[in-house]
């Protein structure tokens, strides 16, 4: 599978070459690292995706910037003619699965969402990170730059799972059960919002034994495994 660079974008193509198709736009995790899920790009191309994998510019903050570079690839699509029937999907990794939800939950040209071990609740997050792993938690504030109770609106901007009434696309929540990064209680606690609420199109796939990049302790990873299950759920919305 070929990928093509242009403008800050890594393209990979479907087969048959370079018309209209449909379009995932596809978020890393926190470094930014969009070669590294070519283990997912790879299997959506081969299904007839157009995958336009975004980078990050340096942030001021913590997922403030990631929402309008996961749109500008929308719109770089589109002004480009690339997309076929206005579909455009957005799905993302960790850091790069909340930059799909919280992306989707304001613009309504995503049509759908794939998100992988991602982070929906900073709140709980970080208020349990500061009682069991003070020195995480440091971390992670520096990015943040304040704490949940002292800047709660940003804290609920860049939480998913304040924003369900905003999800009403079909969405498609990934996680192992052993992610010591992001623990998957997050899709666990977004999904059953989501059900609360009344969404119809949500799932949830939970991987045994798998950790926050599908990593298994003796066994390798999962990524083919998670790679055809988003590809299938992915088509399946383009059909439906």
């Amino acid at each position: 599978m070929t990928s093509i660079e242009t403008d800050g974008y890594l393209q990979f193509e479907p087969p048959g070459g370079s018309g209209p198709a449909p379009c995932i736009v596809l978020c890393p995790g926190r470094t930014g690292d969009i070669r590294g899920l070519a283990w997912l790009a790879e299997p959506l191309a081969e299904r007839g995706f157009r995958v336009c994998g975004i980078t990050y510019a340096p942030e001021a903050r913590y997922l403030v910037d990631d929402l309008d570079r996961v749109a500008d690839a929308a719109t770089w699509l589109t002004r480009r003619d690339l997309v076929a029937n206005d579909w455009v999907g957005v799905a993302g990794h960790s850091r790069g699965g909340a930059a799909a939800l919280l992306t989707a939950a304001r613009d309504r040209r995503f049509r759908a969402v794939a998100a992988l071990s991602p982070l929906t609740d900073n709140v709980r997050y970080m208020n349990a990170l500061r009682d069991y792993a003070p020195s995480r938690y440091a971390l992670l504030l520096e990015g943040r730059r304040a704490a949940p109770a002292e800047d709660p609106a940003y804290y609920r901007a860049i939480s998913a799972i304040e924003h369900v009434d905003a999800l009403t696309m079909p969405i498609l929540l990934v996680h192992g059960d052993m992610d010591l990064v992001n623990p998957h209680d997050h899709s666990l606690w977004l999904h059953d919002a989501l059900i609360r609420a009344g969404h119809r199109h949500a799932r949830l796939e939970v991987i045994p034994r798998a950790g926050h990049y599908f990593e298994h302790q003796y066994s390798g990873y999962s990524h083919d495994r998670v790679a055809a299950l988003v590809a299938d759920w992915l088509a399946e919305q383009v059909r439906d």
